[in-house]
């Protein structure tokens, strides 16, 4: 029934992009496009794909992109995780306000909220999910037993509060196994665990993303 909308579609410049989300960046609350690129460069587009905004970060490759409003002022900021063991946190401009750097490639980044405030959770091959303020502050740390391949956000148990769904993987002899765990974001309190490793033929793949929904209707993601 909606044949009749139209399909827009536009060019990045050449550059193959990696990650996108949408997003809010001024004040008008009209949604833009904020993609990053294989090399790191962060670009806003508007809808019908006029460029706002571009911006380098380390030149590495970027391993996830969040966007969210941390200030509360009612505009986004894109948060990407680097294969450079940074995370760069950008304003709805463009410009970098800070970046915190792990000891290895940081490889998730998600805002959740916590309470009456958010938390940055990020983490990756170093084994720890790290807990940060808006500001770029450690508030906490996990030590991980393996690498923490995916964070994401959602209303899990259906009361209405976020949790932090977690994949983390393993590699023993080649191959690949991966198990989910819940967690409270405020504490680092687990709340359930459960393996969620790919069909035995195929132990050698990898998981590419995650992403939390109520896909049968409960009230619960």
């Amino acid at each position: 029934k909606n044949a009749h909308l139209p399909i827009h579609s536009f060019t990045t410049g050449g550059a193959p992009v990696y990650q996108l989300r949408p997003g809010t960046v001024d004040t008008g609350g009209r949604r833009a496009i904020i993609s990053v690129t294989y090399n790191g460069t962060v670009q806003c587009h508007r809808p019908d794909g006029k460029l706002l905004w571009k911006t380098p970060t380390g030149g590495f490759f970027p391993n996830d992109l969040d966007v969210s409003d941390l200030d509360n002022d009612g505009l986004d900021e894109s948060l990407i995780a680097s294969a450079d063991g940074t995370l760069y946190v950008l304003d709805h401009n463009g410009r970098l306000r800070w970046k915190f750097s792990a000891n290895a490639p940081l490889l998730t980044a998600c805002v959740v909220q916590s309470g009456t405030s958010k938390v940055i959770l990020t983490g990756g091959v170093e084994r720890k999910i790290y807990a940060l303020t808006v500001e770029g502050k450690v508030a906490n740390t996990y030590i991980a037993e393996h690498l923490v391949r995916f964070i994401r956000k959602g209303n899990i148990l259906g009361t209405g509060k976020e949790y932090a769904a977690v994949v983390f993987a393993r590699t023993v002899r080649g191959r690949d196994s991966y198990f989910l765990q819940v967690f409270d974001p405020a504490n680092f309190t687990p709340i359930w665990k459960k393996n969620v490793n790919i069909a035995r033929d195929n132990l050698r793949a990898c998981y590419f993303d995650l992403l939390t929904a109520d896909i049968n209707k409960d009230g619960a993601d």
